[in-house]
């Protein structure tokens, strides 16, 4: 058969070259949006971590203001001796 009724022929080349070339600059431009999205991600992990890291600090902070400052307990022995425990 033919190589025109195949469908092959130098006609057929220009658009599968266009085509290589749409797709390629798909996957650049793609690529460049991915590290976009990577980095705004990265951003607003930090943001996140940032203030719960704050809140962590602020709920401690006020932990330890109200944790009342008890003296150590003692515990007596059968001989008198005081022992903390």
């Amino acid at each position: 058969m033919h190589a025109l009724w195949r469908g092959r022929g130098p006609w057929r080349r220009a658009p599968r070259a266009a085509q290589v070339a749409d797709l390629g600059a798909a996957v650049d431009r793609l690529n460049r949006e991915k590290v976009k999205l990577e980095q705004q991600m990265e951003m607003e992990e930090e943001g996140i971590v940032n203030r719960l890291q704050r809140q962590i600090e602020t709920l401690l902070a006020k932990y330890k203001a109200r944790a009342p400052r008890r003296p150590a307990r003692v515990r007596a022995c059968a001989d008198g001796a005081a022992f903390p425990s």
